[in-house]
């Protein structure tokens, strides 16, 4: 969002905050919204045609906001053929795979804090009664091999949170004699 839509979006708050007040007024019995209406006929058009246009801004700009798609972030690789636009989205699907493939890893996200130069903060669920230093390292060097083999990107810092434990469900069905 930038800052011409916080400006937007908090003048239409007041607006609306405004007309609220005018309404419940006019729900107790007090005319002023009413006489101001009118006064639109009677006496000036040139107030109600600001407020139409206000209006009318105000709702196409609101409508614009929201059919608005927000850039996509990329990582640019330069080759000899020229430039090669990968998307984050897709950088972070890569890592995703090449992680939940090392064993003992149960669930993984990705968030990216740079992308020039790229740092990487994974959360991870591990599986227990495995060693997390030496699988987090694990981690670490095999994404940043995948990602320098595959994408030809260098990721700078690789940040690895174990989140927690993954739980394993036991087999709690017993045998009872070939039943």
């Amino acid at each position: 969002m930038t800052k011409l839509d916080k400006v937007i979006v908090g003048i239409t708050s007041i607006l609306l905050i405004v007309l609220s007040i005018f309404l419940a007024l006019t729900a107790f019995g007090n005319p002023v919204l009413l006489t101001w209406i009118q006064d639109f006929q009677t006496v000036s058009s040139v107030d109600g045609i600001v407020v139409i246009l206000i209006v009318a801004f105000i709702a196409i700009y609101l409508a614009l906001m929201i059919w608005k798609t927000e850039p996509q972030h990329t990582m640019i690789c330069h080759t000899e053929h020229g430039q090669v636009h990968i998307s984050l989205n897709s950088i972070k699907e890569l890592i995703i795979e090449v992680t939940s493939r090392i064993q003992g890893i149960k669930n993984v996200s990705v968030t990216f804090f740079n992308n020039e130069p790229l740092d990487v903060k994974r959360d991870l669920e591990l599986m227990p009664d495995h060693n997390i230093p030496a699988l987090s390292e694990s981690v670490q060097a095999t994404v940043k091999d995948y990602l320098a083999e595959t994408v030809g990107i260098t990721v700078a810092n690789i940040q690895v949170f174990v989140k927690g434990i993954h739980k394993q469900e036991k087999d709690r069905s017993i045998n009872k004699g070939g039943m």
